[in-house]
């Protein structure tokens, strides 16, 4: 095991990497977004996705720029993935941690949605969530993908940070999961392809109007197969809308309407892990002070009361 935790890229290096082994001509690097994972702006047309290492293997990444690929066919905009000159969809670069994965990424030129959010926004987001999980009915990949059962995204996470919460939180994270889990069996929503962390962080407007924007949606290192209202913003101020505009792209699953609180249970001890566990190995028993913490707990005794 390496001493080193995760560390971070010299662009100069990265450039090099990238000229080398997907043979595009690189005028600048610089670090764009350092949190999850690193994402570097490559000058003059790419970003640069880094892994951190442990995350997500090369096989799963590779599984994920297929899932790209298959949905720019079906007619999903996304930004497109730069095959290296092997032939191959992602890269390694070899970090004193381990063997961190690599994409590139063509740069879409567009701009992030700003609150308060347009009902015709709303509309093409339910519309553009739709064709995801329509899509997803035939996608396949030679790559296999992490697990995403009920074990997987609710127990495991569960155990994880049970031991860091107060007694009486502690009590309320097992009641909120016995919850969720006897619901979700006995009553199952319908499972597909999923986007996993669908917000409004992750889509460009590229174009339209304010009524009908186009857009573009990237950051897929959380799809995966898994109950598809997952990928709903219960209790959006616009929430009708985004019905309308997903509903006119395929129905919605009635089992999965009724799911939303034990959807919510799984999101909220997943939050859990993320801000007591993930995110401070490499952000600092800090970043527990800057409110999400405290906003995840609220949620826990909110869906337990």
């Amino acid at each position: 095991m390496s001493d080193v935790l995760r560390s971070l890229a010299r662009p100069e290096t990265l450039g090099r990497l990238v000229e080398r082994e997907w043979g595009v001509p690189v005028e600048r690097v610089t670090l764009h977004r350092c949190l999850a994972n690193d994402v570097y702006r490559v000058d003059p047309g790419h970003f640069l996705k880094v892994y951190r290492h442990g995350w997500r293997t090369p096989e799963e990444v590779a599984w994920e720029c297929d899932l790209a690929g298959h949905l720019a066919r079906k007619g999903v905009a996304v930004p497109p993935v730069v095959r290296r000159l092997d032939g191959t969809l992602s890269g390694t670069w070899q970090a004193p941690e381990g063997p961190r994965p690599l994409v590139l990424l063509e740069r879409v030129e567009g701009h992030r949605p700003v609150a308060p959010f347009a009902p015709g926004l709303h509309r093409a987001h339910g519309r553009l969530i739709g064709r995801i999980h329509a899509a997803g009915g035939s996608f396949r990949s030679d790559h296999r993908r992490g697990a995403t059962d009920l074990s997987a995204v609710l127990d495991g996470p569960l155990a994880e940070v049970l031991p860091l919460l107060s007694a009486p939180d502690r009590d309320r994270a097992v009641s909120v999961a016995a919850a969720a889990r006897a619901g979700l069996t006995a009553n199952p929503p319908l499972r597909g392809l999923c986007h996993g962390d669908a917000t409004m962080d992750n889509v460009l407007i590229v174009g339209g109007t304010e009524d009908d924007p186009e857009l573009v949606v990237f950051d897929f290192d959380l799809a995966g197969e898994g109950f598809l209202i997952a990928d709903f913003p219960f209790g959006s101020p616009n929430w009708d809308h985004f019905v309308a505009g997903y509903t006119e792209i395929r129905p919605i699953d009635p089992a999965g309407l009724a799911a939303e609180a034990w959807l919510d249970a799984i999101e909220v001890i997943a939050g859990l892990r993320f801000h007591l566990i993930t995110k401070p190995a490499w952000r600092g028993v800090e970043s527990q002070a800057e409110g999400w913490l405290d906003q995840t707990l609220n949620d826990l005794r909110e869906l337990a009361d």
